[in-house]
């Protein structure tokens, strides 16, 4: 067998093995259902157009590319509020259980709008909300902060999985003042990233190879010209 059928056959091989380990998807879920079901922001009868909920970087164990954002109810989550729903992301020096109520200053440099559209329906229990444009996040940087904001304030009477962890993994903060902070609390929140394909595995086996390949002739080069 020649080296370079050789070459095809061994990353092609690698690359079976990295598909059939590999998910589809992985998602970082960030707190348990301790405390039942609240209903900011997608519920609640309060005037609370604008919503912010701060994730401690110590939730995640590096950088990840987000492609959508879940919230879950453990039964029937009620009406989901009817208008168009902007959701940005950013990377934020705002600590956990620190956040402004003035909400402006709790953005960082990094922030990106990532939805604008109206809320697509709960299945099985998830609310999965897919993004526009991925957001890479880097916990090296800066906690994450996400803002979701109804400028409409349509109606909704949708409840989702609701935690007050001891442990500092979240806070949120919203537009009202009467319901300004609420340290150390927040909804259970799932960050889905995509694994590449398989296409995208086996170019990276293939150049990996290749130039493992090269460096190889390079070196018999080297030593049939000593």
């Amino acid at each position: 067998m020649s080296s370079k059928t050789t070459t095809t056959a061994v990353a092609t091989l690698l690359a079976s093995t990295f598909l059939a380990c590999a998910p589809a998807s992985a998602t970082v879920i960030i707190g348990t259902d301790n405390d039942g079901v609240n209903y900011i922001p997608f519920g609640t009868s309060i005037s609370l157009p604008e919503y912010q909920q701060v994730y401690a970087s110590s939730d995640f164990s590096g950088a990840i590319t987000i492609d959508d954002i879940e919230f879950y109810t453990s039964g029937s989550t009620g009406a989901l509020p009817t208008g168009k729903i902007d959701i940005t992301l950013s990377t934020t020096s705002a600590a956990v259980n620190g956040l402004s109520t003035n909400l402006s200053q709790n953005y960082g440099s990094s922030k990106t709008t990532v939805y604008n559209a109206k809320l697509p329906a709960v299945v099985s229990g998830v609310l999965t909300i897919p993004l526009s444009k991925p957001f890479t996040y880097n916990p090296a940087k800066g906690n994450l902060l996400i803002d979701i904001n109804d400028p409409n304030d349509s109606a909704g009477s949708a409840g989702f999985e609701f935690d007050d962890p001891s442990g500092g993994l979240f806070s949120r903060a919203s537009s009202d003042m009467t319901y300004s902070v609420a340290n150390n609390s927040g909804l259970v929140t799932g960050f889905t990233t995509a694994v590449p394909e398989l296409s995208t595995w086996a170019m990276m086996v293939l150049g990996f190879v290749g130039l493992g390949f090269a460096g190889r002739r390079g070196a018999r080069r080297v030593a049939a010209a000593a």
